[in-house]
């Protein structure tokens, strides 16, 4: 009976509009409008159906405007609106026949507007998260610091090699037999302790260039030196 009233009364409230849109057929003309506002209703269309409705509605105020626009938004879906409009319809028009009908409409809709408003939203979707870069544990400086220092104890034990030498040297020039064999004695140190310095810088330096070069993830390196020996461990962390 409530979908047979809105029939009739888009039938009479389209008669009234079809008769002013002869008088004054120019677009922003209420008749018009509410003309176009039953054709979009009747094609399906009822957000176009929806603007047309209301926009004759705030130029005419017409309360039974109210009703077309509640079964607009109740065709979209959207029970807090069409709630609203049919509260204001029947307010403004307390004696309809169809009051008790339309009145049960108001409370089944006004439930769906409660339990969609109690809805939680919609979870955003989740995005896998892009496993972490594994961080590159190089060797950076390192082994080029072991490198440098090798070279340097082996130049210096160059150094001592070469000043034995000319100490030796010297030692023909001594004034006596004892100060010739002082000298050599200490050319003889100065010897040994070079070729120390010279095994102990070459075997840092050949650490230096196999960390860099065989362990890029990073090697462990240890070098110890004793009296009569240089011992050299290289340990690799492979990737």
């Amino acid at each position: 009976m409530v979908a047979r009233r809105f029939v009739m009364g888009l039938v009479l409230a389209g008669a009234i509009a079809a008769g002013r849109a002869e008088a004054q057929p120019l677009p922003q003309d209420p008749g018009a409008v509410f003309s176009v506002g039953i054709e979009a209703f009747e094609a399906g269309n009822f957000r176009r159906a929806l603007e047309a409705f209301e926009r004759v509605f705030a130029l005419r105020g017409n309360p039974d405007l109210l009703f077309n626009i509640y079964r607009c938004h109740r065709a979209m879906g959207d029970p807090e609106r069409a709630v609203n409009a049919l509260r204001r319809y029947l307010v403004a028009r307390p004696d309809v026949p169809e009051r008790a009908t339309l009145e049960g409409e108001l409370a089944t809709l006004d439930a769906e507007a409660r339990a969609l408003a109690a809805r939680p939203p919609p979870a955003a979707p989740r995005v896998p998260a892009r496993p972490a870069a594994s961080a590159s544990r190089g060797p950076g400086a390192g082994p080029w610091i072991v490198l440098g220092a090798g070279a340097v104890v082996a130049g210096v034990g160059v150094g001592l090699m070469v000043a034995a030498g000319g100490s030796q040297g010297d030692a023909s020039s001594a004034p006596s037999e004892l100060a010739r064999q002082e000298r050599l004695d200490g050319a003889s140190a100065q010897h040994t302790a070079g070729i120390a310095l010279l095994a102990t810088g070459s075997a840092a330096a050949l650490a230096g260039v196999l960390w860099r070069v065989l362990a890029p993830r990073g090697p462990t390196v240890d070098v110890a030196v004793g009296s009569d020996r240089v011992a050299l461990t290289l340990g690799a962390r492979w990737p």
